[in-house]
Formats: C-alpha cells, structure tokens, sequence
C-alpha cells in the first residue's frame, strides 16, 4: 500500500489478499505462481522498457490506495459502522 501511495508500479504474487489491493495489468502486475522468477524479472523488464504502461500503472495505483486506503475513507468506514452499532 505504501509503495503504491508513492506511485510505484507493483509486481506481486497473487498470495492472500493481494489481488485486492493490485489489480493485474489495471495497477500492477499479479504473478500466479510465486516460485517462477523468470516471469518476474520478464514483468520487471516489460515495466523497465516501457514508460507509458510504468507511468499508467503508477497513476492507477496511486488513485486506487488513495480512493480505497487513505485516511479518509477509513474514516468514513469507522463511522458508518459505529453509526450501525449504536442503532
């Protein structure tokens, strides 16, 4: 998540709740078997070469932490759900 605030372009293996936060060629890159690191550094490569889809990924991922991890939107969840809590 920090990294992608930052505007850095994720590549990650689909593990637990990743593929919630890294949305795979939308805002980073998943990589379904976590064991093959020649289809990491083919991705990394791919993401080095080309600047439109690195600065792409880059956007999207920081618009996606910030619209669904910032500290806003934590507020707004807490609230509601302590809004529930009290009805």
């Amino acid at each position: 998540i920090e990294s992608m605030a930052c505007g850095v372009p994720c590549i990650t293996s689909n593990v637990g709740d990743l593929s919630d936060l890294v949305q795979d060629n939308e805002n980073g890159v998943l990589i379904e078997d976590y064991s093959n690191l020649e289809q990491f550094a083919g991705k990394a490569l791919i993401l080095l070469n080309d600047e439109n889809l690195r600065s792409r990924f880059s956007m999207m991922a920081r618009t996606h932490v910030v619209d669904n991890y910032s500290y806003q939107c934590a507020t707004i969840f807490w609230n509601g759900l302590y809004a529930k809590m009290e009805s």
